[in-house]
């Protein structure tokens, strides 16, 4: 007699139940692929390119994933309602509740962990994106008037973005600071320096370094090249503006320097000044950081300089806008990244931390914009050089653009010339500007003498370094009176 062998039917049952938390998984996981690469659908520039990258073809992976783990779940569950099975419903509660508590422990770890600062949601040394405006817009305000309270010697312009307020002291902690009733900077507050008999006057133009910040007017370099011209014949006037570009320095030639009449007008700048003449709001290069929050913008248009925010907009304007793609020609902007932003669409999930922890690693693509792109730079900067200098000699003056190289730079020369060369001199010489370059002067000088180390691997000219670049121009003005004193 045969005895059949024994049947156990819990064999089958737990292989369909691995079969069927195998298809859940990978169905939650499928969807997940699916979702993030959909994000990124955004930075391409139509749906062939999409489907042509790896994003894309991770997408229609995850897609066919989603499908076939699906179908294996609806295919159990029929099974499941076929025999009253309670299996089903007990592996779905599994893998809900592992994968809830995952999630949740994921998500808790990051909020927990994470520090909220004006920049944004910090973790690990990473800014989590996107960006908030409804988080950072009233940030940004609260530390601009903040900032504004403090200090009246810098103030709104609708024309330059700021400037040098008249008749006014301010302080930065190192020094302190005076303007003339022109808004100038000047030894005494108030002084007019109309009254100042001088057979040579020369105007200064530039950023801080021009301004010479953290130093006593006696010690910028505008004071001590009027002491190495000669005081009795030589009035030296500094425009220079903290925070300007190469733009808001031409800006502040036309606005407030041409009535002047100046023999020699000096337009000084660094490498970053340049940079900023593709800048609209500061507060997009330096989030958290108080200061004005926008500026003029030049682009070209059939190869004439056209200003687009003038007048430019104030802070409460800026900061009132309901999202950061309102703000007025933001995509004119250099330091604007649509892809850093929050995407009405996309709310809900950027609501979840490790979302947006992925997300940041795995960021979208910008797309190339024609007015924020290197070659929009070069012409934009080189047309306004132009400008400045035709338009000087128009008034019957002598244009000098001057360049002043950073710590970095004059450490590093003259041995490494090529990159130097190319950013921003390179620019320039293509251009056909001649420009006067203090590099091979203050080289002379040890780097470390010349400057403050008031910010990391850079750093505003020290009391030495402004008494140098004074001692380097002081022979080029004096060549430039002289030729043309020849030529006429």
């Amino acid at each position: 007699m045969t005895i059949p062998k024994a049947v156990h039917p819990g064999k089958s049952t737990v292989a369909t139940d691995r079969v069927l938390l195998a298809a859940l998984y990978i169905c939650e996981f499928c969807a997940a692929l699916v979702i993030l690469t959909l994000y990124r659908l955004r930075g391409k520039s139509d749906a062939l390119a999409f489907v042509s990258s790896r994003p894309g073809i991770v997408c229609l992976v995850g897609s066919l994933g989603v499908v076939v783990s699906i179908a294996i779940i609806i295919h159990a569950f029929r099974k499941s309602s076929r025999t009253g099975s309670k299996q089903f419903a007990m592996a779905v509660l599994m893998n809900l509740i592992s994968v809830m508590t995952a999630i949740g422990l994921g998500e808790l770890t990051l909020r927990v962990l994470a520090v909220r600062t004006p920049e944004g949601v910090l973790f690990a040394k990473t800014v989590l994106l996107p960006r908030s405006w409804r988080d950072e817009a009233p940030d940004q305000l609260k530390m601009f008037q903040n900032m504004a309270s403090k200090s009246t010697y810098l103030v709104y312009d609708e024309l330059l973005g700021w400037t040098v307020s008249p008749n006014t002291t301010g302080d930065d902690g190192s020094a302190r600071y005076f303007s003339s009733s022109d808004g100038i900077r000047s030894p005494r507050m108030g002084m007019a320096f109309a009254t100042s008999p001088a057979d040579y006057r020369i105007a200064l133009i530039g950023d801080s370094m021009t301004f010479s910040v953290k130093l006593p007017y006696e010690e910028s370099w505008g004071r001590q090249l009027e002491i190495e011209l000669g005081p009795s014949k030589f009035q030296v006037l500094n425009f220079g503006v903290p925070g300007y570009g190469v733009d808001q320095a031409y800006l502040r030639y036309q606005h407030d320097v041409r009535r002047w009449r100046p023999k020699i007008t000096i337009l000084a700048f660094v490498a970053d000044d340049l940079l900023r003449n593709l800048v609209v709001y500061n507060f997009l290069r330096s989030p958290g950081t108080a200061w004005f929050p926008s500026k003029p913008r030049f682009v070209l248009r059939d190869n004439h300089l056209t200003a687009l925010n003038i007048p430019v907009p104030q802070a409460e304007e800026i900061f009132s806008t309901r999202t950061v793609r309102a703000l007025p020609f933001v995509e004119y902007d250099w330091f604007y990244k649509w892809t850093e932003w929050e995407r009405p669409n996309w709310q809900f999930f950027q609501r979840s931390y490790l979302f947006r922890l992925v997300t940041t690693i795995y960021p979208l693509s910008e797309l190339q914009r024609n007015d924020t792109n290197p070659a929009a730079l070069e012409a934009v900067s080189s047309e306004i050089f132009r400008s400045f200098i035709r338009l000087v000699r128009a008034d019957g003056a002598i244009p000098m653009v001057v360049y002043l190289p950073s710590r970095d730079e004059l450490a590093h020369y003259p041995l490494n010339p090529p990159g130097y060369l190319q950013w921003p001199l390179g620019i320039l010489a293509h251009a056909g500007i001649q420009v006067t370059d203090l590099s091979p002067c203050l080289s002379r000088t040890s780097y470390a003498d010349l400057f403050l180390n008031d910010w990391p691997g850079g750093g505003h000219y020290a009391a030495k370094g402004n008494v140098a670049i004074a001692k380097c121009l002081y022979g080029v003005v004096l060549e430039h009176l002289s030729k043309e004193k020849r030529t006429k």
